[in-house]
């Protein structure tokens, strides 16, 4: 096999780095600006890359919606196999890519784009076969994961503890996806999406972050005996709603997700036969998403196309009746609310923030639903 790469950062440079001892796959071709000496003649040219008839495959790693997924529609429809960790795409346009991969027999894979390195979406496809998910869920951003244990361990502040994630390449320059819990919600979106064979909107997702809590948010979750985790849940209901929320949790000191610290993630889903099955590992940093992004490269040698989802019926997300109690503090102090409709609180809430407001709000008891 031999691909190009698009994109030469943090990402695509552990692509070429995993890949240069593995006689499999060969990289022929890098499109960025900046690129080793030996690629240096074609890197600025995409146009060779779909003429290039050697190339089978292309690896995407540039980030964001554009130019990426113009590109990577060019490469399908030139016949090429698309590989991605871009979870922005992914979210926005995974149901016109994977249509257009099978338009033109190529395949088109991700299992990068959600937890990194952990094989999460190849085992989730894989349980799906002869089992059917009614939750998905679980912390899915390495990056707030990494600043609340620097808060709670080391008594950091949040700007303390973001500075720390940056200069360790956990954290973006603009790190607003992450702390606002955008990046969160794609991966709860692409696993729902593939979890329940359908296609949400990522608009649809409430979706709430980290952006300004502070030490004493962690110690009204200790009070409760609890802690402060950034979570995802999506649950699709035996009358085929989906609810979804993207929030800060106080989640108990005795469970799963209490116990993930630094910039691991542990993701989870509940299948009708097998139960709840977790999957736990670095969700972020170059080596381990490069690495499940070359695992899709070596399944593409083996001829797996088929992959993710069975079907693309839009669904609409319907949060209604599903109670939920709230912790909420802005500048008059803090308080705990009564069980409330989760869609309805969470309008609210978006549109003080929306307006600029400092509120912090994390989910302190899920009620029926």
């Amino acid at each position: 096999m031999k691909i190009a790469i698009l994109g030469f950062g943090t990402i695509g440079g552990g692509i070429e780095a995993i890949l240069r001892d593995m006689p499999d796959v060969s990289v022929k071709r890098i499109f960025s600006r900046h690129v080793p000496e030996k690629f240096a003649a074609e890197a600025s040219d995409f146009a060779s890359i779909l003429q290039d008839e050697e190339i089978d495959t292309v690896a995407e790693a540039l980030g964001g919606v554009e130019p990426a997924y113009s590109y990577l529609c060019e490469a399908i429809r030139a016949g090429k196999n698309a590989v991605t960790a871009n979870k922005a795409v992914v979210a926005a346009h995974y149901a016109d890519l994977a249509a257009l991969a099978a338009e033109n027999g190529v395949a088109f894979r991700f299992s990068a784009a959600v937890g990194g390195g952990i094989p999460w979406l190849p085992n989730l496809e894989r349980l799906k076969r002869a089992d059917r998910p009614d939750l998905v869920g679980g912390i899915m951003n390495g990056t707030c994961n990494y600043i609340l244990t620097r808060m709670v361990r080391d008594g950091a502040g949040f700007a303390e503890a973001l500075a720390s994630a940056q200069e360790k390449g956990f954290a973006e320059r603009d790190p607003s996806a992450d702390i606002d819990g955008l990046d969160a919600r794609r991966k709860l979106l692409i696993s729902a999406n593939t979890a329940f064979d359908c296609v949400l909107s990522e608009e649809e997702i409430p979706a709430f972050g980290i952006r300004h809590i502070r030490p004493e948010d962690f110690a009204a979750a200790a009070q409760a005996g609890k802690t402060v985790r950034l979570v995802n849940r999506a649950f699709r209901e035996p009358d085929g709603r989906i609810r979804a929320l993207t929030a800060p949790a106080f989640v108990p000191l005795s469970g799963a997700e209490a116990a993930v610290w630094e910039n691991e993630n542990r993701i989870f889903v509940r299948g009708e036969r097998a139960g709840l099955q977790s999957f736990g590992g670095l969700g972020a940093g170059r080596y381990p998403t490069a690495l499940n992004l070359v695992q899709d490269l070596l399944d593409l040698g083996r001829e797996k196309k088929v992959y993710y989802q069975k079907g693309f019926a839009p669904a609409r997300l319907d949060d209604r009746g599903w109670l939920t109690r709230w912790y909420i503090r802005d500048l008059t102090g803090s308080r705990i609310t009564e069980p409330a409709d989760t869609a309805e609180t969470a309008a609210l809430l978006q549109a003080r923030l929306a307006a600029g407001e400092a509120v912090f709000a994390a989910v302190m008891e899920e009620g029926s639903r």
